[in-house]
């Protein structure tokens, strides 16, 4: 890493960068879960989903602070865990707060799989695979006839408990999963070691530790 971009990626920035893009993620969530009336339409929808994309490009920002594929890939991984799982621990909350939980029978389970690529800060590309349970259902509630999951719940005639939003701004998921502590440390697992690479870039370690690996490479030949 140049002198230039290591001083512009200081401790104190290693430490607060990487905490914007969790802000904004969960930022978009309160904003399509607890709308002003202003925004409570479609204009807000289509702010909450360039809020989003916002966290992903900052995302991308603290990976191009890094050198190396293997760095670059983990501090990716990382810091997305911590934006998804923080905007899930949102979502968890408000439904602690004003959710509701009915009983449901599943009629028909659907599964697709959605598949994304990206480009990686050293030009190489990722292939993301995400397979998600359309549920069809019959619930207690007769609001809830559909969920959608990213996991298997049980296949055709399984009974299952539903925590849903009565004002529908946020989607029913098994109330299994709205689990607010489990999100929570997620977040903070994806974070702290996000800010623990940030530091070991801004101080050099990385950059000590890929030359004692390519010397020991050398030494072995």
């Amino acid at each position: 890493m140049s002198g230039v971009r290591r001083v512009a990626w200081g401790p104190l920035v290693a430490i607060g960068y990487p905490i914007l893009p969790v802000a904004v993620g969960v930022g978009a969530d309160a904003l399509s879960a607890s709308p002003p009336p202003f925004l409570d339409n479609w204009v807000g929808s289509v702010l909450s989903v360039l809020i989003v994309l916002g966290a992903f490009l900052l995302i991308f920002g603290n990976v191009l602070a890094h050198d190396g594929c293997l760095v670059n890939i983990v501090v990716f991984l990382a810091l997305s865990t911590a934006v998804l799982q923080g905007r899930a621990a949102y979502e968890a909350w408000v439904l602690q707060d004003r959710g509701a939980t009915t009983a449901c029978t599943v009629l028909e389970v659907h599964t697709r799989t959605e598949t994304s690529t990206s480009t990686n800060a050293d030009g190489t590309t990722s292939t993301h695979s995400t397979t998600y349970f359309d549920h069809t259902l019959r619930c207690d509630a007769p609001s809830i006839t559909t969920m959608t999951t990213t996991h298997a719940t049980g296949g055709k005639g399984a009974h299952l408990q539903v925590t849903y939003d009565p004002t529908g701004r946020i989607s029913p998921r098994p109330t299994s999963d709205a689990d607010l502590g489990s999100s929570l440390r997620w977040s903070i697992a994806g974070l702290a070691l996000t800010i623990l690479l940030n530091l070991a870039t801004a101080l050099g370690l990385t950059d000590r530790v890929r030359s004692s690996v390519h010397s020991f490479r050398r030494r072995g030949r």
